[in-house]
């Protein structure tokens, strides 16, 4: 049995991230995968509004809304969860996922292999309600 927590990454608190996110991101690595074949775990703050960029990972991630209203969509949709909710991504799904309002989120993502990162940034829609399933389309116009 390994102890729970690294007690020098705990004194050390989270890092900051800002490169590949559209706002202030905040990461503690819990469990970092010491083979490829194991996932890394870590607890994920998002700051308002703030979401990832585009990107997928080789063997999938599993997403658990933990705080917060959050957001994640694909190139088909997009959903606003909240507390609770659970997310599969598939091995190779290009996403995104962050925070769905001013408030912030906090996820706890369970990812297999390296993050294959886009440049880009996601066009966020109007966030539904938790449950509800919104889309990344751009409105039709009317005649």
């Amino acid at each position: 049995m390994c102890p729970p927590r690294d007690p020098d990454r705990q004194a050390a608190g989270p890092a900051t991230y800002s490169g590949r996110f559209t706002g202030e991101v905040q990461l503690e690595m819990l469990d970092d995968a010491a083979e490829a074949a194991h996932p890394d775990i870590a607890r994920v703050s998002f700051g308002g509004d703030a979401v990832t960029y585009w990107h997928s990972h080789p063997g999938g991630q599993r997403l658990l809304v933990l705080d917060g209203r959050a957001v994640v969509g694909t190139e088909e949709s997009e959903s606003t969860l909240g507390p609770g909710d659970f997310v599969v991504t598939p091995p190779g799904e290009r996403h995104y996922h962050g925070a769905a309002d001013s408030q912030g989120c906090q996820m706890l993502a369970i990812t297999w292999g390296t993050t294959d990162w886009e440049s880009s940034a996601p066009p966020i829609t109007a966030a539904p309600k938790p449950g509800e399933t919104g889309s990344t389309a751009p409105a039709e116009e009317s005649p």
